[in-house]
């Protein structure tokens, strides 16, 4: 058994008002077997909006608010790892979360998207496995079931679905690995119905979404991967009224240090 305690000051200032928060990080990890393992983690604080400075150059989103810094009030997470044999893993995973002043977007009735803020409610379960077919082919899969709400009206007695957030995701893969420097992974992701905030009794439908991701590594720092998206290219709704794009592919550099 280990555990690692930390306790910090993080400050907020948004130009009028400055807050500050001692914010307490504790993970403790039990290991009583090389097959078991348990991990729990606890935290808050402030946590910062790094995309505000560009929402003025997106057309489709009203300026309406100032995204000011979260407030984390409380984050804990549990997971659990069990190797049942040398190929089989199970993984199972409980996390929830709350944060004040959570910065979200709602569709107004002109059909663009307004910057709104409440508090939030986050949870999220999670159980997933992991099977190593042969030393090159490997499955994976996890179930995960979201929790999501907002409060609002003051009081924290209404709870309303976080819109386009969807209550179910069912990600699977195939990994290859036909050497040390090189991986291949084709992931399906199933993705559930979603609320929509015009039409209550309605729901954004699921969809599957398919990716290929190229990873070859540079010895133990630097990474090249190449990615493609939305192979079965199903023009799915990402938010209500706007489609998400069709196939495309990214190109990039990851480096470590």
């Amino acid at each position: 058994m280990s555990a690692n305690l930390a306790a910090g000051l993080t400050v907020s200032d948004d130009g009028q008002n400055r807050r500050s928060l001692f914010s307490p990080e504790v993970k403790i990890v039990l290991a009583p077997s090389q097959k078991f393992m348990a991990i729990a983690r606890f935290n808050r604080g402030f946590q910062y909006v790094t995309w505000f400075d560009r929402l003025d150059l997106n057309p489709f989103v009203r300026f309406s608010t100032i995204a000011f810094p979260e407030q984390v009030d409380w984050n804990y997470q549990a997971r659990v790892q069990w190797q049942l044999s040398k190929t089989w893993m199970l993984e199972a995973g409980y996390a929830r979360k709350k944060i004040l002043h959570y910065n979200f977007f709602e569709r107004d009735s002109t059909g663009v998207f307004a910057l709104r803020a409440a508090d939030a409610r986050f949870g999220e379960f999670s159980l997933g496995t992991h099977i190593d077919l042969s030393s090159r082919f490997a499955v994976e899969a996890t179930l995960m079931i979201l929790e999501d709400a907002l409060f609002q009206g003051g009081q924290y007695l209404t709870l309303i679905d976080f819109p386009y957030r969807p209550e179910m995701r069912l990600p699977a893969a195939l990994i290859y690995s036909p050497g040390a420097a090189w991986k291949m992974k084709f992931e399906l992701l199933w993705m559930g119905s979603r609320k929509t905030t015009l039409a209550r009794q309605k729901e954004l439908p699921s969809f599957v979404d398919a990716s290929l991701q190229v990873n070859y590594q540079f010895g133990q720092k630097v990474t090249v991967f190449a990615r493609v998206k939305n192979l079965l290219d199903e023009n799915y709704q990402l938010w209500e009224g706007y489609r998400e794009m069709g196939v495309h592919a990214i190109l990039g550099v990851e480096a470590k240090w």
